[in-house]
């Protein structure tokens, strides 16, 4: 019985010897190789140790990316394609590759888990780029070919100090402190006052963000930052020149914080029109699209919903919001998210407010002010007005806005006609409390360069009264100029396409053939759909629900420890209003 089945295996070995000879004789281009090799030196930047774990990612993978990095190990992904371990810096090589492009990435694992720790840059990151593509660049292997030289530099940003940190600033000052997991950066005196101590306390989250958000996630060159984005800022932002002397007092805080203001990526220190720039983020995806080198845009895609009156059970406005797309594979937009609570200095005569925002924006972009009125914005891709000098970020208008009215009929007026021309698509959602009667407590400016229009409670589905639900398609406004929007970017009412939307739509329409009521459970649902629809998953940096009857906000962030991705889906911490206005004794 032994002999036979030695027998039996010696001829099935023969006949797949055979077979594997003959398919590697054949030269056709569908057979499978895997003689190839990548090769490189990774260096890394940080003061750091731990064994280095260097992957190649396919072509057609390397949006699992972020996928890839929820696995403990993370090896142990099916989306790796070869790997190599050194256990200091030096050179790596994987073998073993069939032909193909690849994206070669890295990390040190500093705690010995096999997995990736972003949690305040515990772990420096990096791949292979290149001058002309910093993003994600791939490298293409021929059959059995070797490639050498796609050197990795690992790079660990600055965390955020915990805190507290007080500077002052003349009669004004700025306090960096962390409450619940999240930084709050209260600013208070005059506009000049509350830059210079932004720019005191967090230089180095600054220069992160220009260096590695701007430049490297969504220009993908320091030749389009350059050459593209910040000459429109130079040319069509004029706008911000009424804030001049305010980015000027930033720069002179991060200079005087003694922070090594180089950018790595610039060859040069950071400038007032870098600072510009930060100001102007928004207008970077029609820089992309629209522009003179046109690239593919990473666009930010958010969702909000607001529910009030019969719909809830205290009657109350409540109003939702997800932030997506500003999600970058250093996870500085999430690290580095903060609560910026702006005081102004009494003789101004302006409101106080909250802004959820990152190092360097003096707008604001989700905000809320003393009279809980509420804007969320939604990008959407409409040509700007590329023969307009005056353009302003939609973050700095929103600020204004802010600063002083108390509903969204107030803000109306301060928003047709813009004082400024806008720079390209948004939808701003605006809500405020304890509205009644023909005032309308919520609705949606939709906007460009070339006018705008205002929907209302009830204009499109869900046909109710009391739901407001916004996201990144204009419904109202057809386009002043059409041919401005690209196509998609308008709709008479919303269609299939609009996965986001039409998945809250059903879930609050489900709530109301239920009778059930809109709570705090509901409103996390609505913006659960929102991060999990057919369109996209995976990308939701932060989620906020803010109650502006109680002047309460909760806030939830994605959750770098646990690896949950959407921040929907993460821990929401509640914050009081006044609580972030934390002035240290004696100031």
């Amino acid at each position: 019985m032994d002999v036979g089945r030695t027998l039996a295996r010696g001829v099935i070995t023969g006949i797949l010897l055979v077979i594997f000879f003959v398919a590697g004789c054949n030269d056709s281009d569908n057979d499978i190789n895997w003689g190839g090799s990548l090769a490189g030196t990774v260096t890394v930047s940080s003061n750091t140790s731990g064994t280095i774990y260097v992957l190649a990612i396919a072509r057609t993978d390397m949006g699992r990316l972020r996928e890839m990095e929820t696995r403990v190990p993370m090896l142990d992904s099916e989306y790796i394609a070869g790997y190599d371990v050194l256990e200091a810096p030096g050179t790596y090589k994987i073998s073993g590759l069939s032909s193909g492009e690849y994206a070669i990435w890295a990390w040190r694992d500093v705690n010995g888990d096999q997995a990736v720790n972003h949690k305040d840059f515990a772990e420096p990151v990096g791949w292979h780029q290149t001058t002309d593509n910093l993003f994600f660049p791939t490298a293409d292997l021929a059959r059995n070919g070797h490639l050498e030289n796609l050197d990795i530099e690992l790079v660990r940003p600055t965390p955020l100090p915990e805190g507290p940190v007080t500077v002052a600033s003349g009669s004004g000052g700025g306090r960096l402190q962390t409450l619940r997991n999240t930084s709050v950066l209260h600013l208070w005196g005059t506009g000049d006052q509350r830059a210079y101590a932004m720019g005191r306390l967090i230089a180095p989250q600054i220069c992160d963000w220009i260096n590695y958000v701007l430049v490297e996630h969504y220009s993908h060159s320091a030749q389009f930052y350059d050459n593209s984005f910040l000459a429109t800022v130079r040319s069509n932002f004029g706008g911000l020149d009424s804030f001049r002397t305010e980015f000027e007092a930033l720069l002179a805080g991060m200079r005087d914080s003694g922070s090594n203001l180089f950018l790595p990526h610039l060859d040069r220190e950071v400038s007032l029109l870098d600072l510009y720039g930060i100001n102007s983020f928004y207008a970077m995806p029609n820089t992309q699209i629209f522009g003179p080198s046109p690239l593919a845009a990473a666009q930010p895609l958010c969702s909000s919903a607001v529910v009030w009156g019969d719909r809830t059970g205290s009657r109350e406005l409540i109003h939702a919001k997800n932030m997506d797309g500003e999600n970058d594979y250093r996870k500085i937009t999430v690290n580095d998210l903060m609560f910026i609570a702006v005081e102004p200095a009494a003789a101004e005569g302006l409101m106080r407010t909250v802004a959820v925002d990152w190092p360097g924006f003096l707008g604001a972009d989700w905000g809320m002010n003393e009279a809980g009125l509420v804007v969320a914005p939604h990008s959407v891709l409409s040509r700007p007005d590329w023969a307009a000098i005056d353009m302003l970020g939609y973050a700095m208008s929103q600020r204004r806005m802010l600063q002083t009215a108390a509903t969204p009929q107030q803000a109306e007026a301060l928003w047709f006609p813009p004082e400024n021309t806008f720079c390209g698509g948004w939808n701003l959602a605006v809500s405020s409390p304890g509205l009644a009667g023909e005032q309308n407590p919520s609705v949606t400016f939709e906007t460009d360069s070339w006018g705008g229009a205002i929907r209302y409670p009830g204009q499109v589905e869900p046909l109710d009264p009391n739901v407001m639900l916004t996201t990144n398609t204009f419904f109202a406004y057809p386009g002043a100029r059409p041919e401005a929007l690209l196509p998609g970017s308008y709709a008479p009412a919303p269609t299939d396409q609009n996965h986001r939307y039409r998945d809250m739509q059903t879930l609050v329409e489900q709530y109301a053939s239920e009778g059930r009521l809109v709570g705090q459970t509901e409103m996390i649902d609505l913006m659960r759909a929102a991060s999990s629809s057919a369109q996209y998953q995976g990308i939701t940096e932060y989620s906020v629900i803010v109650w502006p009857d109680r002047m309460r906000l909760d806030l939830a962030k994605e959750d770098l420890e646990n690896r949950v991705l959407d921040a929907s889906f993460a821990t929401y911490e509640t914050y009081g209003f006044s609580e972030l206005f934390q002035r240290p004794l004696g100031r």
